[in-house]
């Protein structure tokens, strides 16, 4: 239908994000965001353009934010393809959304995969600024109490894209992970927990046994909380 309407193209975008603005900062009544987000996503042109200014505000204040509806898991498959549409056309904001969505996951029951989705696409040069707050985020969920958090941050490490990405950046990265993965070994609760967790281990500490134990050491020295 939408494609039909040329004339009244601008007014209905400009319609459909007073919809979702309102659906984020005024009420928690879903009047089909999914179906909206499904007319956006499938139209591609509106993210052609990296350096118009409406297409970032878009991203900041719509797509991100949207992440933290109750009932997101609704209209969950139709965000993530816009984010990861966005990010393809887009790929200087990679770390934009990447940083912005760490804000919520998983807290609201945000895909794995949509985050690894994104790592994948993120533009190199970005990935800089993002990776450290990317793996900080994982390994607070890999200590989470709640057994399903945990495993979930924990499976992130079977992509092995994600992990190609992590490990150009292990200096700066392998000290927070390993930490994570030593609590989780020694303090979680959860046999099923430690066991994935004992997987990560062994993948991760093959990946440098010295930084590994280089790692530890600064960890007995009190060098990380």
């Amino acid at each position: 239908m939408y494609s039909r309407f040329t004339f009244y193209r601008a007014f209905m975008r400009k319609s459909m994000n007073h919809v979702f603005l309102y659906y984020v900062f005024e009420s928690e009544k879903n009047p089909g965001i999914g179906e909206l987000l499904e007319i956006w996503g499938s139209n591609h042109q509106w993210f052609y353009c990296p350096t118009k200014r409406g297409n970032k505000l878009f991203l900041l204040r719509v797509l991100i934010p949207l992440h933290k509806g109750k009932v997101m898991q609704v209209y969950h498959r139709q965000l993530a393809c816009c984010i990861d549409q966005f990010v393809q056309k887009v790929p200087m904001h990679g770390g934009v959304a990447v940083r912005g969505i760490l804000k919520y996951w998983p807290t609201t029951n945000c895909q794995k995969e949509e985050l690894e989705e994104l790592v994948e696409n993120i533009d190199p040069g970005h990935y800089r600024m993002s990776a450290l707050p990317i793996c900080a985020q994982i390994s607070r969920c890999i200590n989470s109490l709640n057994s399903q958090v945990a495993k979930r941050a924990l499976y992130v490490w079977n992509n092995e894209q994600f992990v190609k990405t992590a490990s150009s950046m292990m200096e700066e990265v392998f000290l927070v992970v390993v930490e994570s993965v030593e609590k989780n070994l020694k303090w979680h609760w959860s046999d099923s927990v430690k066991q994935l967790t004992e997987n990560v281990k062994t993948m991760i500490e093959e990946t440098d046994p010295d930084l590994y134990d280089s790692c530890l050491e600064e960890i007995a020295h009190g060098v990380v909380s």
